[in-house]
């Protein structure tokens, strides 16, 4: 048991403190980046998809979706898509492509 905790004591401080010169990271930048909206269609009930290339591939997006942790879609509407993160965040807004 003893030596259990002395491993516990001696590998803690080997996790280092945190660089003070380096800012930490902000959660509200837009994990959107590179998100381009390609389309939206309506569904037989009338509820609004979108559809959006990411660096990954596409994903299909309705109002209530969860496409990252954090983050919700808010709203779908003619020629783009809102985002509200679930922390006090602004909105996002994905777009289509620009002409």
């Amino acid at each position: 048991m003893r030596a259990w905790l002395l491993v516990l004591f001696i590998a803690v401080p080997c996790q280092g403190a945190r660089n003070p010169f380096i800012p930490l990271p902000d959660p509200c930048t837009s994990p959107f980046q590179g998100w381009v909206l390609r389309g939206i269609s309506q569904t037989s009930g009338g509820a609004a998809l979108a559809l959006v290339s990411t660096h990954e591939g596409w994903v299909r997006l309705q109002p209530g979706a969860e496409p990252l942790p954090g983050w919700q879609v808010a709203d779908i509407a003619e020629g783009s898509v809102v985002m509200q993160a679930q922390s006090a965040c602004a909105p996002v807004r994905i777009q289509g492509p620009a002409k």
